[in-house]
């Protein structure tokens, strides 16, 4: 079984830091590290988009 990892936005504003998920879920190795997103040529990469501009 792959676990998976909730994705979570960190947003400050006025200095107070806060979360927020998105309530999605993506398996680690989809997510590249250096440039903190998804993987570009994924999927679900283009399905994550969709869903946070609608």
């Amino acid at each position: 079984m792959l676990q998976e990892n909730l994705q979570l936005f960190r947003i400050t504003i006025d200095g107070k830091i806060s979360e927020i998920s998105t309530k999605r879920t993506i398996i680690p190795s989809k997510w590249n590290s250096k440039a903190q997103k998804i993987s570009r040529l994924l999927e679900e990469s283009r399905s994550f988009m969709v869903w946070m501009t609608s």
